[in-house]
């Protein structure tokens, strides 16, 4: 079936996560939200979801997701109530693009069907996703772009306190009116296609997509000897969040708030900073964010900051998808034993004095940081490990 992923690809296909992991942009043109006379933008854009008048799109980016990753795992949760299956879905839009089609249709002359705003919010969304598939326990997480990752953190923390032995982690995300021109009402979209950590870096190209990852406990591994965790060992090591709350939309410029959730994933993983491999980074592109998460890894790492890489330069960036995606791509990427490269980077900056991946490394890896970092100061990051 693949990796659990939907992006600007579409489907994760061995050739897409080849030409990825080599560095390929999906990046392309769209201008379906903006207005006539406006510039096109770029962004990584699925163009064959969104055809339904009965979903949202996010509803099923996150929907495929979750019916990939349980179909790979071989898993029926019908076949696993009694380990109490806990279902959390990171995302930001929720069901908002279906709810602007709908506003559309009424400022148009068209009587209002309640029924179509249902699902628009978060909660109502993840409900409406367990109950199909038949998780008995659900939680809905918002926490702007670091949601996705966050979900996946509180997954670790709910199999840990035995609240469920089976939990599925999804980040999703649609591309809407209001995060379009929302962005560029923030100017801080790049018209030539994100730049992560390039000197001439000049904003985000947004994407869209979801992913997602199953997390459950040693008992269940053992006794139900599914496929996916009978060979390779993965495991969610670390998990740190912090919300410093310094802007609603900017960056701490010193990264203090990274700084807190890197080092408590580093602790909870019970391991030091010399022990981690390589770095997932957040890498949006923008001038500010960009600069400040290095100033993080400089805190965490001193001056030698492990090599480390960014897909938004490839994907765009997916929002709250983001950290559930890359997270996906991660694992794949610490069995292929690479370091993927990072699109977009053509030039160091000097105020950064670093470079992410310019080529594919061989690494064999046991532990990968994966952050991610939202407006309002809401951050997150995992260790991941490999054995």
């Amino acid at each position: 079936m693949g990796i659990p992923v939907v992006s600007a690809f579409s489907f994760s296909s061995a050739k897409n996560i080849d030409d990825l992991f080599d560095g390929k942009s999906f990046i392309d043109v769209q201008n379906e939200f903006l207005d006539k006379d406006a510039n096109k933008m770029l962004c990584g854009r699925v163009s064959c979801f969104g055809k339904s008048d009965n979903f949202s799109k996010t509803e099923e980016f996150a929907d495929k997701t979750i019916e990939t990753l349980l179909k790979t795992a071989g898993i029926s949760l019908k076949n696993f109530s009694d380990y109490n299956p806990f279902l959390l879905v990171g995302t930001t839009v929720g069901g908002v693009d279906r709810t602007e089609k709908e506003y559309l249709k009424v400022r148009n002359g068209n009587e209002i069907n309640l029924k179509n705003f249902e699902r628009h919010g978060a909660d109502s969304m993840t409900k409406f996703l367990a109950q199909k598939y038949g998780f008995r326990r659900f939680l809905a997480i918002s926490t702007a772009c670091s949601s996705g990752l966050h979900a996946i953190g509180l997954a670790k923390k709910i199999v840990e306190s035995k609240k469920s032995d089976l939990v599925v982690a999804v980040g999703a995300d649609a591309l809407c009116e209001l995060t379009t021109k929302g962005f560029e009402s923030l100017m801080l979209v790049d018209k030539n296609a994100c730049r992560p950590f390039d000197k001439n870096r000049a904003g985000i190209s947004l994407g869209e997509g979801g992913g997602a990852v199953i997390l459950c406990s040693e008992n269940f591994a053992k006794t139900t000897n599914i496929a996916p965790l009978s060979s390779d060992r993965v495991f969610i090591a670390g998990y740190g969040s912090s919300c410093d709350a310094y802007h609603a939309t900017a960056p701490n410029p010193n990264g203090e708030g990274a700084v807190s959730a890197i080092k408590k994933a580093i602790e909870d993983a019970n391991i030091s900073p010399n022990d981690i491999d390589w770095i997932c980074s957040h890498g949006t592109g923008t001038i500010d964010n960009d600069l400040a998460e290095i100033k993080a890894y400089r805190a965490v790492f001193s001056e030698k900051i492990p090599p480390f890489c960014s897909f938004k330069g490839a994907i765009g960036h997916t929002l709250a998808a983001s950290g559930a995606i890359e997270t996906a791509y991660v694992i794949e990427a610490m069995k292929r034993e690479i370091i993927p490269v990072t699109a977009g980077f053509h030039q160091i900056d000097e105020s950064i004095g670093v470079s992410p991946t310019i080529r594919k490394l061989s690494k064999k890896a046991k532990f990968v940081l994966k952050t991610a970092f939202g407006f309002g100061g809401n951050n997150a990051a995992v260790v991941i490990k490999m054995r």
